[in-house]
């Protein structure tokens, strides 16, 4: 990433401020229509408050997101998995629109209390860092919600974005959640993020990211017993893509 500039840091201060006050707007939107509606808006309400948020956030930022989708959109429930290295990938994956979606994302998230209401009110997951047991009991405790309610979840398998390599190696939780439900996997691969916005902070050169939607995996025919396979088949695939060579 080029040197930051004082333009740079402005930028990413109206970005903040922005997203903190989308937060507070989306909050006071969605509690009177989620009463409204008696919680049947959920899905309307996760998709364009997030098509909002994402892309208003990529406008300010200067980042135009170009979407390819390699095969047709899904018309089922999947499980959504994404490469993840950057703070912009937030902004990308609400930008996406895609239907009926729930987010598996840190609990940490919950520290903020705009986060800990709206994602509690629309049914988000949150699951500790760091702690694989518990988290698999979100998963599983999620599971019936999730298949009754006919809900896609967007899951990144590196866990987080602080990882070596361009591409860190995957946890088991989101394919898991996939054999559990008998969801296909759909891969969705984010290029050139990291190279707009590198580290923790929102601090952004404009550019162009690509974001492309792979076709579905099936996983009906996955035995738990060979789940490692599956996954470093679907890793090598992303190291194919961000065209990285290295031990898969």
């Amino acid at each position: 990433m080029e040197e930051v500039t004082n333009r740079d840091r402005i930028r990413c201060l109206v970005i903040v401020t922005w997203f903190l006050v989308s937060l507070l707007l989306s909050t006071l939107v969605l509690i009177p229509v989620l009463i409204l509606t008696l919680g049947k808006a959920k899905n309307f309400l996760v998709k364009y408050i997030g098509l909002f948020v994402g892309r208003t956030g990529l406008m300010l930022a200067g980042i135009k997101l170009n979407i390819h989708y390699i095969g047709s959109r899904p018309e089922k429930p999947v499980i959504y998995i994404f490469n993840h290295n950057s703070t912009l990938d937030l902004f990308i994956l609400l930008a996406l629109g895609l239907n009926n979606v729930r987010f598996v994302a840190k609990q940490e998230f919950q520290l903020n209390p705009f986060f800990f209401i709206l994602g509690n009110l629309t049914g988000q997951i949150f699951i500790p860092r760091g702690k694989s047991q518990r988290s698999v009991q979100i998963l599983k405790k999620s599971r019936e919600r999730i298949k009754k309610q006919n809900l896609s979840i967007v899951m990144g398998p590196e866990g987080s974005r602080k990882h070596t390599g361009v591409i860190g190696p995957f946890k088991k939780g989101a394919f898991y959640q996939a054999l559990d439900l008998g969801y296909p996997i759909v891969p969705i691969f984010i290029d050139n993020a990291v190279e707009l916005c590198h580290g923790q902070s929102l601090i952004t050169k404009k550019g162009a990211v690509n974001a492309y939607i792979h076709p579905k995996i099936e996983t009906s025919s996955w035995k738990q017993e060979n789940i490692g396979c599956h996954i470093q088949e679907i890793r090598s695939q992303y190291l194919k893509w961000a065209k990285v060579l290295e031990d898969a």
